[in-house]
């Protein structure tokens, strides 16, 4: 998996009309904050056909769902929400959504539990996929759970309502940006704990023993106070032993990549590398839990920023 699409962030996005509440789109965008300037016509480039028409601006984005690990997926979790009543994601006996005219959903209710159909499902649920709401009555859709669909205990579920429950007045983009520059500070925090812990390791795995030598990839546990270093692929091996030792199946290359005749996005059918990818593992030294999608991403921002390694320029 290359640098940028480890890096970069993206993600999938609720919208719904300040003016016609009950009126949805479904996007993705590796840019929530300009992306919701396109729909609402600040830029004149970009936006969709179905977000420019008279009296639906403005427009305000909803709810997220990011931590994607690159474009494709992305896209495809977007494709899948859009065509939820033929997407291969949601088995048939399954399916909230039944026709093409009702889509993503037909209404808010429908639409977030197709969401948590497919955080659920095994083409995404191993992913480390996170949802942010930032609407009261989103959020009380996804708890109640009107079509029965259980919440799926995996996902990360964080809320940034407004205290007084009024609709924006325009687009929420200062609470969108509020919301990337925290996504941005705990990664960093991440990233700061894990280069102070290798400045002061020996840069020895502690599952194999050997010297994690520049440029090897390497990880490092999250978890205060414990040190551990590792060889980002020892990790992997034993996150992947101690999954299938739980029985747990792994992503296969066929179950993310989905092509239908009837779409406008043509699924990109490229490796991506996730054939053989863990969820989650225990550290070999303090034991606690670790998401692999995390490990694997700061494992990348330490690769760059470290000196004296191949990335450098």
């Amino acid at each position: 998996m290359t640098a940028d699409k480890i890096r970069d962030f993206y993600c999938c996005y609720l919208l719904r009309s300040v003016s016609k509440p009950r009126s949805f789109y479904v996007g993705s965008t590796p840019d929530p904050v300009r992306r919701l300037r396109q729909h609402n016509g600040d830029l004149k480039r970009g936006g969709a056909y179905r977000t420019k028409k008279v009296g639906y601006r403005p427009w305000r984005v909803a709810m997220l769902v990011y931590g994607f690990p690159s474009l494709v997926t992305a896209l495809q979790f977007e494709h899948a929400w859009q065509h939820a009543y033929q997407t291969r994601h949601i088995p048939r006996e399954n399916r909230i959504s039944l026709h093409k005219t009702s889509g993503s959903g037909r209404d808010l209710h429908a639409k977030t539990a197709n969401c948590k159909l497919l955080l659920m499902a095994p083409g995404f649920s191993r992913l480390g996929l996170r949802v942010h709401v930032f609407d009261n009555d989103v959020y009380d859709a996804w708890c109640l759970s009107k079509h029965g669909v259980l919440f799926p205990d995996h996902v990360r579920v964080d809320r940034d309502v407004q205290k007084d429950s009024q609709p924006y007045p325009t687009g929420n983009y200062e609470e969108l940006q509020k919301f990337r520059d925290v996504v941005r500070e705990d990664e960093n925090a991440l990233l700061e704990r894990s280069l102070s812990t290798l400045a002061d390791s020996d840069r020895v795995c502690s599952i194999c023993e050997k010297a994690v030598e520049r440029p090897e990839a390497v990880a490092v546990c999250f978890h205060s106070p414990c040190a551990a270093v590792f060889h980002l692929n020892c990790l992997n091996e034993k996150f992947l032993e101690e999954e299938v030792a739980k029985g747990n199946g792994l992503i296969q290359d066929s179950e993310i990549v989905e092509t239908t005749e009837d779409t406008e996005v043509k699924e990109s059918t490229e490796t991506t590398s996730l054939s053989a990818t863990p969820s989650k593992g225990r550290c070999s030294k303090c034991n606690k839990v670790m998401n692999w999608p995390d490990v694997a991403k700061i494992s990348q921002l330490i690769q760059e920023r470290e000196p004296n390694n191949d990335n450098d320029e």
